[in-house]
This record gives structure tokens, sequence and C-alpha cells, in this order.
């Protein structure tokens, strides 16, 4: 095991996690910090800030996942619903300005928490991997036959951005009806018509408030929809489903894995197919350093 010092970040449209250490598996650090969507210096600044407090080791390696589209050609972050403000931005020189002398490797936030949970998490020993990841947004990546896939323009893997309902509710993205309008933190406040926070929704359902309950539910049951649709044009192995929304466990899998078996043509059993991640919170940042690691 390589003792270079890596940091990993992943940025998402409310928080940066971030993990530190010599070996991703068991980081010595980690933490999370706001993120600013409209703002990236901030909140580079803001990282570097909260890592130095923690620990005077030089970084070594620098791996940053970031919600949306990468071009690994111009290193511009190419589509970002969730942060505006870092679109059109280089995001390599700002990862590079950050911790200056450090490889850096940059990614998507899905395909790198595929990856941590790849190596592992859920995904260990399987090669045909399918991940749903929903957080402040819903994003997904895609593993086939041992290698990541990033599509022909970078964009493979964004299925939260399928349509699952003709002129339903808008997205972040400016299209209507997507899996994320129905599925991610946004689209989940939304639908309860309330000023309450994703996390207050989850106290009241835990707290057995019918209204909650049935709104979690209805979230599992149009998430089966983007996994039935996954399952029939993939046949993966494993659909992950991770991200900070999955932290509602069976508020949300499992009416999902209930109603999957009405859209799909295979036979398979769905609970052996959709399984939650294994690496919580921290999996992009982990396998992100991952990434890093295996770049240097």
């Amino acid at each position: 095991m390589s003792n270079k010092f890596v940091v990993g970040a992943d940025v998402g449209g409310t928080a940066v996690k971030w993990i530190a250490g010599t070996d991703p598996a068991t980081p010595e650090f980690s933490g999370e910090i706001p993120t600013c969507p409209n703002n990236i210096e901030a909140t580079f600044q803001s990282l570097v800030d909260v890592v130095r407090s923690e620990t005077d080791r030089t970084v070594d390696l620098f791996g940053l996942a970031c919600a949306g589209v990468f071009d690994p050609v111009t290193s511009i972050l190419c589509g970002s619903p969730n942060l505006p403000g870092w679109q059109g931005k280089n995001i390599q020189q700002f990862a590079e300005s950050a911790f200056p002398g450090a490889a850096v490797t940059v990614t998507n936030d899905v395909n790198a928490a595929l990856v941590g949970e790849w190596m592992f998490g859920a995904g260990r020993g399987y090669d045909n991997l399918a991940m749903i990841a929903l957080g402040t947004g819903v994003g997904g990546a895609l593993i086939v036959n041992g290698q990541l896939i990033s599509g022909s323009y970078n964009g493979a893997g964004e299925f939260g951005h399928m349509v699952i309902e003709r002129n339903g509710l808008e997205c972040a993205c400016g299209s209507k009806g997507c899996l994320e309008a129905y599925t991610g933190a946004r689209g989940i406040v939304q639908r309860s018509n309330s000023d309450l926070t994703v996390a207050d929704l989850f106290k009241k359902a835990d707290a057995g408030d019918k209204e909650a309950i049935d709104l979690f539910r209805e979230t599992g049951e149009y998430l089966a929809i983007g996994v039935g649709n996954l399952i029939n044009i993939i046949n993966p192995d494993l659909v992950i489903i991770g991200g900070g929304v999955a932290r509602a466990g069976d508020l949300i899998l499992k009416p999902c894995i209930q109603d999957v078996s009405k859209y799909i043509l295979a036979s398979i059993k769905p609970e052996d197919v959709v399984v939650p991640a294994k690496l919580g919170v921290n999996a992009a940042a982990i396998g992100v350093a991952v990434m890093a690691r295996g770049n240097s």
C-alpha cells in the first residue's frame, strides 16, 4: 500500500463530503462542508481550510467528484443543474490550485460512488453494475464488464433525467417529468407541499406520520419505474441505490422493490438485484480517492 496522502472530495448541490488518508478504504479524516452552488471559489477555499485544520500532511493526490457532466478533454463542467455557478468552469484548474503540487483526478460524482461501491461496498465481486444516487438531484453510473462507461460525450449514466411522467413536474434541468423531479430531495419537498426539509420529513415518517410515510412510498414507486427501465436495458448484476435520500431506507426501497416486477421482462427476483449502497455518504469521496491513487 502506497503511503501517499490522498484527499477525496464529493461535491453535490448541497454539501461537500471529503475524506483523507493513505488508504481510501479506511480514511484517517473525514467531514462535510456546505457547497456554495453559485460560488466555486468559496467552496474550494472552504474545503482547503477544513482539510488544513484537520491535518498538516502534504496532499500528494487529490480526487474531486463533481455532480454533472465533466468533459475530460477540456476539463470543463458542461452541465450541472444543481451547481449553476460551476457550469462552464475548468474544474481541473480549480482543483490544482486548491492543493498545489498534488496530482489531480476529476470525475462525475456518481461514477466515483459506483467505483467505491465496486471496490469496497455493495458491488464487490460483480462486474455489471448500475447505480442510482438520490441526493439533491438524482445521478447515475454504469459499469459493464468491469469497465466504467462514460459514453461518447461523457454523459452516460444520467439516469435521473430519464422521463418517467410525460408533462410531469418540472426538473432542475429544464425538462419535465424526469426521475429526479420525483425522487430527488428537491422533488420530494415539492411534492410534500410544505416548507420542511427531507430530513424533517424522514423524522415525521419515522414517528408514524401517515402523510410522510405515503410520500416516501410514492417516491419508491416512482423509483421503481426508473429501476425497471435500467434492468430492461442493461440487465445488470445489481442496481445499487445510494445517496443521501436513500438514507430513508425501507421507506423508499421496500415499495421500490415491490413495484419493480411490474416493469421488467427478465425472470429475476427484484430483491436480489435492487440493493442499498454500503459505503454511505462517503462513497463518492472514497471512490474518487481510489481513482486518484490508480491514476498516480
